[in-house]
């Protein structure tokens, strides 16, 4: 359900966690978008890449999947928004003989 200002009704919003996303792009829009982040209490930044750049490639912030969502749609194909998942190595597969 969506709530007059755009936003998601409150109690869908308390059903979500959090979860850790990635954002990469232009290091000056990277750098325009921290302050408001920063300012966003939906928005935890956890990271910026790299340390203490002023001109960041990469940021991963916590917030709803749902916020990520309405983020990427707003910064279109400026900012790649995406799941911050663990990297796993591809299986063994059997040892060698």
């Amino acid at each position: 359900m969506t709530c007059p200002r755009g936003g998601q009704d409150p109690e869908d919003a308390a059903s979500e966690s959090a979860e850790r996303f990635i954002l990469s792009g232009p290091p000056d829009v990277l750098a325009a978008l921290g302050p408001v982040l920063d300012r966003d209490p939906s928005a935890k930044v956890i990271s910026v890449a790299p340390r203490g750049a002023v001109r960041p490639e990469r940021i991963v912030v916590e917030m709803l999947a749902s916020r990520a969502a309405v983020l990427d749609a707003a910064l279109g194909a400026a900012v790649i928004v995406e799941p911050d998942h663990p990297v796993t190595p591809p299986s063994a597969g059997p040892a060698p003989k």
